[in-house]
């Protein structure tokens, strides 16, 4: 091993990247970064500090000929090196247009819940990746430029969990060119991406353009003043998530109501506690950050702050905040005259797990082991507002839309599909009209018509691992 592979096994170990007989599933696009990233688990593999570790690859249709070598080029690496690879293909193209996404955008969600899902069958227990500390900078240079705080300038954690998943990226206390300098001496291949130099792509454009300009005009080292800026304040976050949980439980509620603050618990507190606290009752609410605005979080204080205060906030995700006497509460809001079905002609993303207001439709998704899902199976036969289906199946992401005219669907049961339109108009259980029925689809076709028949191809069999518990709840007066 050389110097480099030395500095991150400290860094691993310093960081707690590793658990007991932890299972890592490597994220390997072939170039400098993953590969270094495959060699080390190798190593750490050889070591005995990882029990094992599997390598995915994502092909994402959109390179051709290229996207195929990057492919058979990763297979050909991990099969060296003994370490099972596997590879999916990403219809990133398909999901944009469906979505109106950035390819970017539309390809990291994709990669997230394949990940996911390929942690679970694979009882892999934490996903690794290759950032590193260009990677931190360019994020941090990108989050000042777009308006920021502490939790911002944190930067790309070495360990983080999101949803049921833990993620670490050992490299990141090593830069880029330290990376491929020690691929080169090592004798290691890698594969170039010539988007990567796109600087109509925004974070090319601070990789290219910006953080050079900074360097040269810097008497330091900027990626290692970034480094520590970000060390420094994921330190501060952390100090004040801790405060922020020991206020949670006697300040923050979650009801069918709604989210509530008491503002007199919070009084007094320091700000950045109080907007933690505001931030975990919007994530709660089914409110996503990328929207939110250092407006939103002012606007949010001063509610909070005023015990006379008689105005509300309207905040991204349809929702709306409000303050009576002592409590802040944040509600769903649809706008007067419009129902949600009226808000689903484009299919709307559901959070997974979590809660999605759409207008006045509330869409609840939990994750079960097969012992809670037991439970689930029974509400879900009395309640057609809830499902339970098979998470182990699911092509995620899920979304919610309207029906269409062409839907076709294979019913709970059936030996085939059908047209969506000929099977309600066969039922025969007094159904609100047609106009009125949604469909929950994954990333390849419907498995629930709401709230009539779960798709086949999604039930619960003997082998399912993981249950996905849907709840959809709509207070339109014709609902």
């Amino acid at each position: 091993m050389d110097t480099l592979q030395d500095h991150v096994i400290d860094f691993v170990r310093e960081q707690g990247l590793l658990e007991d007989r932890d299972s890592w599933l490597l994220c390997v696009s072939g170039g400098a970064d993953s590969m270094a990233l495959l060699y080390m688990a190798r190593d750490l593999r050889r070591l005995g500090l990882l029990a094992d570790c599997l390598c995915v690859h994502f092909n994402h249709q959109l390179r051709g000929e290229a996207a195929d070598q990057d492919q058979a080029f990763v297979r050909q690496q991990a099969e060296k090196l003994s370490i099972r690879s596997i590879v999916r293909t990403l219809p990133v193209q398909a999901l944009a247009r469906k979505n109106r996404l950035s390819i970017e955008t539309a390809a990291r969600e994709l990669r997230w819940h394949a990940c996911a899902q390929l942690a679970r069958e694979h009882g892999c227990s934490a996903i690794a990746t290759g950032h590193q500390k260009d990677d931190n900078a360019e994020t941090v240079l990108d989050r000042i430029s777009r308006g920021t705080g502490f939790r911002g300038l944190a930067g790309i954690w070495p360990s983080r969990r999101r949803e049921a998943c833990r993620i670490v990226r050992p490299l990141l206390c090593v830069t880029r060119d330290e990376i491929r300098q020690s691929l080169t001496a090592r004798g290691i291949a890698w594969r170039e991406d010539p988007t990567n130099a796109d600087c109509r792509i925004r974070r090319n454009f601070i990789r290219h353009r910006v953080l050079p300009h900074l360097q040269a005009t810097s008497e330091k080292p900027l990626l290692e003043a970034l480094d520590k800026l970000s060390s420094t304040c994921r330190r501060h976050h952390q100090h004040t998530c801790e405060q922020a949980g020991m206020l949670r439980p006697q300040a923050l509620s979650h009801q069918e109501s709604g989210v509530h603050l008491d503002a007199s618990r919070l009084a007094g507190r320091p700000p950045w506690v109080r907007l933690e606290l505001i931030r975990q009752a919007l994530h709660l609410a089914g409110c996503g950050e990328r929207n939110l605005t250092q407006g939103h979080y002012v606007r949010l204080l001063e509610l909070l702050d005023d015990e006379r205060a008689t105005h509300s906030v309207n905040l991204p995700a349809k929702l709306r905040a409000s303050r009576l006497r002592e409590t802040l509460t944040i509600v769903p809001v649809r706008p007067a005259g419009v129902c949600a079905q009226q808000e689903l002609a484009l299919p709307h993303p559901l959070r997974w797990p979590g809660i999605t207001h759409i207008g006045s439709i509330t869409v609840r998704i939990s994750l079960l082991d097969s012992q809670q899902g037991q439970a689930a199976l029974q509400r879900a036969a009395q309640d057609r507002c809830v499902e339970v289906l098979n998470g182990d199946i699911l092509a995620l992401p899920l979304s919610l839309r309207r029906r269409r005219s062409g839907d076709r669907f294979r019913p709970l049961g059936r030996n085939s599909p059908a047209r969506l339109g000929k099977f309600l108009t066969k039922q025969k259980r007094g159904l609100r009209s047609h106009q009125d029925i949604l469909v929950v689809c994954d990333a390849t076709s419907i498995v629930w018509v709401w709230p009539v028949r779960l798709s086949h191809h999604v039930r619960i069999t003997k082998t399912t691992r993981q249950l996905a518990r849907i709840e959809i709840q709509s207070t339109d007066a014709n609902s």
